[in-house]
């Protein structure tokens, strides 16, 4: 079976654009007639904290996060290693 979708995950510090290049990545998949979510989590610290943004890429409906990660977009090393 082909694969239909595409999964990439921005993960680096609070306040380096992670969550900015995943909506923006978003943004364009969208506006070319992909469906696309994007699923995220914040620390409890403002800036500085670690945090991730996925982004699920599809030609059918997008109902979860996806199991399997296609592109790590790692801001740091730390982000790379976790």
């Amino acid at each position: 079976m082909k694969k239909q979708d595409f999964v990439v995950r921005f993960a680096g510090e609070g306040g380096q654009g992670v969550v900015t290049s995943a909506e923006g990545l978003a943004q364009a998949a969208s506006q070319v007639g992909y469906h696309v979510q994007t699923f995220a989590t914040f620390p409890s610290q403002i800036l500085g904290g670690p945090t991730w943004t996925q982004t699920r890429i599809s030609n059918t409906s997008v109902l979860s996060s996806g199991d399997d990660l296609d592109v790590l977009v790692a801001f740091n090393q730390e982000a790379y290693d976790a």
